[in-house]
């Protein structure tokens, strides 16, 4: 229903004189993070411990080997994993997806903890495309849709991003 809302606005907009085409995005923001905020669910919630002491030192594992910024990093990060998981109210879900993705297929430590699950839960799905395709909508919602660094108007781009935003929310929901 999204999709076919957002390219209905498509093609309301496309041919017209000085509009914007970002608002042809707002019906996929929800669909996509509540897909993005489902695999987290989906790859991770198995293993959030039960008991609430056990909770705590699994988002906070020991990150004092780490250098300052990459602690700090660390630690939003597993503030909203916990959010996620045990809240289920995490910030900007497709961004964390691409985290886990990311983390998952660049980092070579072994923290511990959420991070130690994340890493060997998404090492397979950060070998894929997946990675790519979640990349490329993150990053054009943050320059043309959310934060509109760049006015989206040309339609020809609008276009094929909404294409790439309706293969990434079925390619999200369709893994494993």
């Amino acid at each position: 229903k999204a999709v076919a809302q957002a390219v209905t606005l498509y093609h309301f907009l496309k041919n017209k004189d000085d509009a914007s085409l970002a608002p042809i995005f707002t019906p996929l923001l929800g669909p996509m993070d509540e897909a993005a905020r489902g695999m987290i669910l989906r790859e991770l919630k198995d293993y959030v411990p039960a008991d609430r002491s056990q909770q705590y030192a699994f988002f906070h594992p020991d990150l004092t080997e780490l250098p300052t910024g990459e602690a700090n990093v660390h630690m939003r990060q597993a503030t909203n994993l916990e959010r996620t998981l045990v809240g289920h109210s995490g910030l900007m879900p497709i961004g964390l997806l691409r985290w886990c993705l990311d983390y998952a297929r660049t980092t070579r430590r072994k923290i511990g903890g959420v991070f130690e699950v994340v890493r060997s839960h998404f090492k397979d799905l950060s070998q894929t495309d997946l990675f790519s395709v979640i990349d490329a909508v993150y990053n054009f919602r943050n320059e043309y849709v959310a934060h509109q660094d760049r006015e989206l108007s040309d339609p020809e781009l609008a276009k094929q991003a909404l294409i790439q935003w309706a293969r990434g929310i079925h390619r999200i929901w369709s893994c494993r």
